[in-house]
């Protein structure tokens, strides 16, 4: 009978196919690297690599995504112990690893967007390397962002600490959209920012404090207000981006209550839909309404956040996207999907219903044909 491998036997012999796949790139170069080589190397079949990896682009993005981790390591200890040679740490990387040096900068692989783990493991070197014409651009972008935030942990889309409430009651006041109070959704854009900036609870009061609001402002059920998209789904997914981003575990209760949500409200042909009726300001609960394909989109990116890209729900939201894309490879879609001021109007983006949903098919494939299953970027 065969042996059940475990993840943990799994995860061993991938590593052991990235060593073999290593030593063959430092002795022949990339083109040295082939299936059967490895195959070769362990003594295994010479179909047993593509159980683990897709093909040989899949193995060069592994060990490239090690390479990139050893050198962030490498610049994030001299950065940590400064002495005589730590403004040599670039170099002496360099120079006693050479083939890992190679791997990182002389590999071109146009596809290595298909990867998180390569991408999450570029842009932690790129923070180990000083650049001062980004990263003075990126400080003031922080400074700023950190400085929108309100003292209730939130963020609003144009103001700060607008928590007069009571103002939106005022006659004629806007729609009763007076304020630019603090919303679900863009707290979540903004620690999702912090977050692939490196900061988490730990290292940020910023992110901290975003993360017990989006705690806080989170419904019984499981879902998060959405302002700028129609409306819970669209919260939802991005908040889950935002907590995925910052490290909260997918075990999170919070989590688990949005995983468990969005799985609920699945419409039967396998998409999602949501009326601008969740608006009403006497909300009690979600109601179900006709399928849309950005709505859909939103709903399969939340659930991959949270770590359920193998979840029977995401192959059916997936299905449906395929199932209904239209000759000229979009998706139609006549209802209405975006906020102007709720409850009075809201808009139709034409170009929500052709790039949401193939961002969400591009997430599926990448994530399946990776070592991991874990979203590396914060949307």
């Amino acid at each position: 009978m065969p042996k059940t491998l475990s993840a943990a036997d799994v995860e061993d012999f991938r590593s052991r196919l990235c060593d073999v796949a290593e030593r063959l790139f430092a002795a022949h170069g990339p083109d040295g690297v082939t299936m059967r080589e490895m195959a070769d190397a362990l003594a295994v079949s010479s179909m047993t690599p593509y159980r683990y990896f897709k093909d040989k682009d899949a193995i060069l993005a592994a060990v490239r995504t090690r390479a990139f981790n050893r050198f962030a390591a490498a610049m994030e200890r001299a950065r940590a112990s400064p002495g005589p040679r730590s403004g040599n740490a670039y170099l002496d990387f360099a120079l006693a690893n050479p083939a890992s040096y190679r791997l990182m900068f002389d590999v071109s692989q146009p596809t290595f967007a298909n990867y998180p783990d390569l991408v999450k493991a570029m842009d932690r070197a790129r923070r180990g390397v000083p650049n001062p014409a980004y990263d003075a651009a990126i400080a003031r972008g922080r400074e700023w962002i950190e400085g929108m935030q309100s003292k209730d942990g939130g963020w609003a889309a144009f103001d700060v600490n607008n928590l007069e409430y009571y103002l939106n009651n005022i006659p004629f006041s806007d729609h009763g959209a007076l304020l630019d109070p603090p919303t679900e959704d863009v707290t979540a854009r903004c620690v999702s920012m912090l977050a692939q900036l490196g900061e988490t609870a730990q290292t940020s009061k910023a992110v901290a404090d975003g993360i017990e609001y989006l705690r806080r402002t989170q419904l019984a059920e499981g879902s998060w207000y959405g302002r700028w998209g129609l409306n819970y789904i669209y919260g939802t997914w991005s908040v889950l981006s935002a907590l995925n981003a910052a490290g909260v575990s997918h075990q999170d209760p919070m989590m688990r209550k949005a995983v468990d949500w969005l799985v609920s409200i699945q419409n039967t042909d396998g998409g999602w839909g949501e009326d601008a009726t969740s608006y009403r300001l006497d909300y009690k609960g979600f109601d179900g309404a006709p399928t849309t394909a950005s709505q859909t989109a939103w709903a399969l990116l939340g659930l991959m956040a949270a770590g359920e890209v193998e979840n029977p729900a995401v192959l059916r939201g997936v299905e449906y996207l395929k199932s209904t894309q239209t000759e000229k490879g979009l998706w139609d879609e006549q209802r209405y999907t975006a906020t102007g001021f709720p409850r009075v109007f809201y808009l139709r983006y034409h170009g929500y219903s052709k790039f949401f949903p193939l961002w969400a098919l591009a997430r599926y494939r990448n994530l399946n044909s990776t070592n991991s299953r874990v979203v590396g970027v914060g949307m």
